[in-house]
């Protein structure tokens, strides 16, 4: 583990993005330790598509271990712009989309109405997912809580690892986010799986239990998951990707070109055979467990 790239007594604020992933539980845990917990915001910025183990770890690590804040947007009125758009701060208690929350759901049948020619699907040249529901939270939230002057004596906290994808290899452990004016700082950028998972064993935090089936703590149809992280899903909870093959009905678009999520659930409930040895290729090792996926 190298140096840190700041003083810690300079810093006064710390805000963790925080998605229940075994990265950015191990960013929070490290900035737990080195800065006082008052100084500590882990933000979950919720896109209303997590699987349900992750879920209930958020909820109990919420109660048990440290606070996290469950955030996402919602729309209070239009202009010629578009939307006007505000953050809306959920209890744990709350259902999905609660309070008027945009879910990934809406921002799919969003994207398919005003922009027929595309798939209107995230894909890996589209991640609008993680702009609209992630990175503009997390940044929103930010601006409100500091101003100006004090953010550069803020940092930002995000869980990449170069070792995940040819992606991220070259990203810096520190770097300033001039748009926003406040450092960023990637704790883990430079460790290994097993330093990760090694460094929540030491402080005792346990792992999302989603990564008993999973190499991911994705949303439940992230376009980085393979055919077999969402089969195994929808047989862990039977009926989970009935909404999302509502809407490839609904706009006439699959959730990949070559891939139907409705062929994935019979294939999970056993109603065709399967085949998928035939023609799998799982997607790169990407994913938006850090809690904001690269963009």
């Amino acid at each position: 583990m190298s140096e840190l790239p700041f003083d810690p007594r300079q810093i006064a604020r710390v805000f963790v993005s925080f998605s229940g992933g075994k990265d950015s539980t191990a960013c929070l845990v490290r900035c737990l330790r080195l800065f006082h917990p008052a100084q500590v915001t882990a933000i979950f910025a919720d896109t209303g598509a997590e699987v349900p183990e992750t879920y209930e770890y958020l909820r109990l690590f919420n109660r048990v271990i440290f606070p996290v804040r469950r955030l996402a947007r919602r729309a209070i009125g239009e202009n010629g712009q578009g939307r006007i758009l505000e953050n809306v701060e959920l209890s744990w208690d709350e259902p999905i989309g609660a309070r008027g929350a945009i879910t990934l759901l809406d921002e799919i049948r969003l994207r398919a109405q005003r922009r027929p020619d595309t798939a209107g699907w995230p894909s890996p040249v589209s991640r609008y997912c993680t702009r609209a529901l992630k990175k503009q939270v997390l940044d929103k939230y930010v601006r409100d809580a500091t101003d100006p002057v004090l953010r550069r004596r803020c940092l930002m906290v995000v869980g990449i690892r170069r070792q995940e994808s040819a992606a991220r290899a070259d990203t810096p452990a520190f770097e300033f986010n001039y748009d926003l004016g406040v450092p960023v700082w990637y704790p883990v950028v430079d460790w290994s799986t097993e330093d990760v998972l090694s460094y929540l064993r030491k402080w005792g935090i346990p792992l999302n239990p989603v990564y008993n089936r999973a190499g991911r703590a994705n949303c439940a149809v992230c376009f980085f998951s393979g055919d077999r992280e969402v089969i195994g899903h929808e047989r862990a909870h039977p009926g989970l990707l009935d909404p999302y093959i509502e809407i490839e009905q609904e706009i006439g678009h699959t959730w990949k070109a070559e891939r139907s999520l409705a062929t994935l659930q019979a294939i999970a409930r056993g109603d065709i055979p399967d085949q998928l040895p035939l023609f799998d290729a799982d997607a790169e090792g990407l994913s938006c467990m850090s809690g904001l996926c690269d963009v």
